[in-house]
This record gives structure tokens, C-alpha cells and sequence, in this order.
């Protein structure tokens, strides 16, 4: 009974340091913190009574059941996508077996018997060793788990099959290990041999692990300092556009200053229609003020219109524009900005390598959309992976940086973003929303 009763407990502790890993790594899918405790503890003790039901000695069928049943309450419990959280398990599950291994060696050397009686026979050898191994597993969960928090685990799906693969491959042979290690009393030669090869497949999967942790902050550091590139970008054109306004206050303020001038001088030699008519004039030119006023989106498009079209001119790009009548959009300031600074970015860095460099840049209203046209040339061969859109240049991570924002502007907008290309051009679409303020006063002038 004594031996059912810490088999039970063994089990429930390694459910238990294995669901809190998660718990401290990834959003619980319920937000009610007693709601959630209350599903980790049925599902640590639901886990360890089936754990129960497998051979201790069949360490295949042991580990598929121990990897099903967490899994499944991994699912159940987190969220995240389902390769991030199997990549972590096959590798914890895989800590499990080969500290398993390293440390029954070394007490199998000391005590000069085998895994075997160690973990199978004997209560207090047994009891002291699953008591100290249980421990050292803890202590590395806690060393993985501080490596790990600082990743953001938005990471693309292709870069986790290779941890995944690693984790498997990993776990498939310390299984292989532990299901044929000698039965019989080990040699010190054979004893202090299988301590030495454990000691180095652990160490040479801990600095596997160290690299790729580190790989990962790598991509995530790229990430956030292309956002806050960009980020710079956006409020650098923000300056620009408050700049250009100001500019265009002044002159508009120096030339009302003149005309109200004529106008005073005129009534002085009472030359009343004369400066009626300019007064008319000032008062349609205010109107017209307040008209675009009203479209505050046109303004950043004029600055950054103008701003990346002489930066065709230094990269020997020939820009034309097609900038039509844009009322009010669904989009805010920074969200202008953005968009049009990433898709016309991303033409100039393409049509600039091409043997006839050129850009389209098309802005209109249809049918209740904004309408964001970019054609450039290029010389990339792009393909597409599913719905992704790849491409050669050497700076993919970036690139994708950049048509990922678009996209996500428009989604975000209710809008859309599309692509199309041939051998020699490629056309970026972005449809948004306008506002319904403005279809209704459109259908009242109407």
C-alpha cells in the first residue's frame, strides 16, 4: 500500500510542476483565478490516477499516456498554439527521463545495485531517491522557466518545428535508455561510463536549448526594434506634417493680412464693390479652409506623399501619383501614417534593384472604400507559402515586418489588404471603410 500511496504522490507532483511551468509561461484561458485553480487540480489528479493504470517498467506506453493526458489539459487550460506548448512538454517530459537516468546512476554507483531495485524496490532507498530526483526536477523547470519568460512566443510556425523534432528526437533516446539499461548490478567501469555519456547528452541538450532560447530573443529584439523604427518613422512624419500646416497657417494668415489691407484701403476710397468682391473671395477661400479641414487624414497624405516622393528621386525611382478626392476613413492619424509609409517603403526598396525602377501611387474613393493602390517594379521572385507571400530579398525578416503591418492596419479597420504580381511588377491594394458620417452627408447632398 505504502508503495501505491508514493507512487500517487510522485506522479501527482510531476502533473503538478508541469501544469504550474505553463501556468507562469502562458494566458489562462479563464480569467477567473479560482475557476482556473480549481481545473489545474482536477486535471493534476485526474492526470496522476490514469498515470496510475501504465507498468512502471513500460516507459513507452508511461511516456505517451503521461504526454496525452497533459497535453490535453494544456489545451484545455492555456492559451497559445498548440506546437509552442507541445514543443515545451516533449522537452520537459524529456528533463523527467534524463535526470532520471543521471542521478540513478550516480546512486546506483553508490549504493552498487541497479535503476531497477533503486526505483522499484527497497522503500527508503526508493522513497530518498524519487524524493531527491523530484527536487533536482523542480530546480531545472524553475532554471528553464527564468530562460524562457523573457520570449515572446508570437514566434512564426516554421521556426518551432525544429525545437519540436530536437525535444522528440531527445525524448525517443533517453527512453531507449532507460528501457534497456542493465537490470544487473553495475561495474563501477560500466556505472561511472553511463554517468559520463548522461552527463554529456544533458549538457549538449542544455546548450541546444541555450541557443535557441537565444535565437529567439534575437528575432524578438529584431522585431521591437523594427517597431520602434517604425514607430520613430510614424512621428517623424507627424513633425513634418505639423511643420508643413504651420507653414501654410503663416502664409495663409500674411496673404489675409494683405487682402484685408486692400480691403480697408478700398472701403478709405469707398470703393464698396471692389472690396465686397475680395470680401466674398476671403470667405470662399475660408470655406474651402474649413473643407479640408474637415478631412484630416489629407494633410499626413499630402506630407508623406510629397516626403517619399523625393526619396524616389534619391533612389532613382520614377514616382508618378494619383491622389483623388479622400473624405473622412476609418483610420486614425498613426494608422495613416503607417500605411502609407510601409507600402510605399516597401515599393521603393523593391523597384530601386529593378532595371526600369518605377512607382504608381494611386488614392481614391469606390463604392464607400478608400482606396490605397501601389504598383512598383521589381526584380524579386516572389512565390506564395499557403496565404504568406515570400520573397528573396535578403532581408525577409523585415519585409515581412512590414506587409504584416498592413495588414494587420487594415484588418484592424474593418478593410483589407491584397497582392498581386507578375515577373516585372507587384500591385499592393488596401481597401478601408468611409466613415458613415460622411456616406450620409454625401446621400443628403445628394
Amino acid at each position: 500500500m505504502r508503495y501505491l500511496v508514493m507512487d500517487y504522490f510522485f506522479r501527482m507532483y510531476e502533473s503538478l510542476i508541469t501544469l504550474l511551468f505553463y501556468d507562469q509561461l502562458f494566458q489562462r484561458k479563464n480569467g477567473d483565478t479560482t475557476i482556473h485553480m480549481c481545473k489545474l487540480v482536477a486535471a493534476t489528479f485526474l492526470a496522476s490516477v490514469l498515470m496510475c493504470f501504465a507498468w512502471d517498467q513500460v516507459y513507452l506506453i508511461k511516456c505517451l499516456l503521461f504526454l496525452s493526458l497533459h497535453l490535453y489539459a494544456i489545451n484545455m487550460l492555456y492559451e497559445s498554439k498548440w506546437y509552442v506548448k507541445s514543443s515545451f512538454l516533449l522537452f520537459l517530459v524529456y528533463l523527467f527521463y534524463i535526470i532520471d537516468i543521471l542521478f540513478g546512476s550516480i546512486m546506483a554507483l553508490c549504493l552498487k545495485d541497479n535503476l531497477i531495485n533503486i526505483f522499484h524496490n527497497g522503500f527508503p532507498n526508493r522513497l530518498f531517491t524519487c524524493a531527491i530526483i523530484k527536487l533536482i526536477d523542480t530546480l531545472f523547470f524553475y532554471v528553464l522557466y527564468r530562460a524562457l519568460k523573457k520570449i515572446d512566443f508570437d514566434i512564426r510556425r516554421r521556426r518551432w518545428l525544429l525545437p519540436n523534432i530536437i525535444s522528440l528526437v531527445f525524448l525517443s533516446i533517453t527512453i531507449f535508455l532507460v528501457s534497456f539499461y542493465p537490470s544487473q548490478e553495475l561495474g563501477n567501469t560500466l556505472a561511472l561510463l553511463l554517468i559520463v555519456l548522461s552527463v554529456g547528452f544533458f549538457t549538449m541538450s542544455l546548450i541546444i536549448i541555450y541557443f535557441f532560447v537565444e535565437i529567439y530573443y534575437y528575432f524578438q529584439n529584431e522585431k521591437l526594434a523594427y517597431h520602434l523604427k517604425n514607430s520613430y518613422d510614424k512621428f517623424t512624419e507627424q513633425a513634418a506634417v505639423q511643420w508643413q500646416t504651420k507653414k501654410i497657417t503663416e502664409r495663409i494668415f500674411h496673404d489675409w493680412k494683405i487682402i484685408m489691407s486692400t480691403i480697408i484701403q478700398l472701403l478709405q476710397k469707398n470703393d464698396v464693390p471692389e472690396a465686397m468682391s475680395l470680401l466674398e473671395q476671403l470667405v470662399l477661400e475660408m470655406d474651402g479652409m474649413s473643407n479640408v479641414g474637415y478631412r484630416p487624414g489629407n494633410g499626413v497624405i499630402d506630407t508623406i506623399i510629397n516626403y517619399k516622393s523625393s526619396l524616389c528621386a534619391s533612389h532613382g525611382v520614377k514616382c508618378s501619383c494619383d491622389i483623388g478626392y479622400l473624405p473622412d476613413v476609418s483610420l486614425s492619424t498613426m494608422d495613416m501614417a503607417s500605411l502609407l509609409s510601409n507600402l510605399i517603403d516597401n515599393a521603393i526598396d523593391a523597384a530601386e534593384k529593378s532595371l526600369k525602377p518605377f512607382m504608381e501611387i494611386k488614392i481614391f474613393k469606390y463604392k464607400g472604400y478608400a482606396c490605397f493602390i501601389v504598383k512598383n517594379s521589381h526584380t524579386n521572385r516572389m512565390k506564395l507559402e499557403g496565404s504568406e507571400l515570400k520573397s528573396t530579398k535578403i532581408d525577409k525578416q523585415m519585409h515581412g515586418f512590414g506587409t504584416r503591418i498592413i495588414s494587420e492596419i487594415a484588418d484592424r479597420n474593418n478593410g483589407s489588404f491584397t497582392y498581386e504580381f507578375d515577373d516585372e511588377t507587384f500591385t499592393a491594394t488596401v481597401l478601408i471603410p468611409v466613415l458613415l458620417r460622411d456616406n450620409m452627408q454625401n446621400e443628403g447632398a445628394v
